[in-house]
């Protein structure tokens, strides 16, 4: 398709839990951190993600 999706769901990674594209970091342990008080911009840093992973994490999360 040519786009980049910026979560991934697999059962070969994470056990299937949704992701960060490309990485294992699960999104509900981004979505954790921004509401512990972290910035998005730190977790991002922390992460070495683009800070559109994180804001997307996020809108990931709260949709349900």
């Amino acid at each position: 398709m040519g786009e980049q999706y910026p979560i991934a769901l697999s059962p070969l990674v994470a056990f299937g839990a949704p992701t960060l594209t490309g990485t294992g970091i699960k999104t509900r342990v981004v979505v954790a951190r921004i509401d512990a008080g972290e910035s998005s911009h730190q977790v991002a840093e922390d992460y070495g993600v683009d800070p559109a992973y994180v804001k997307n994490a996020i809108l990931f999360e709260n949709a349900a």
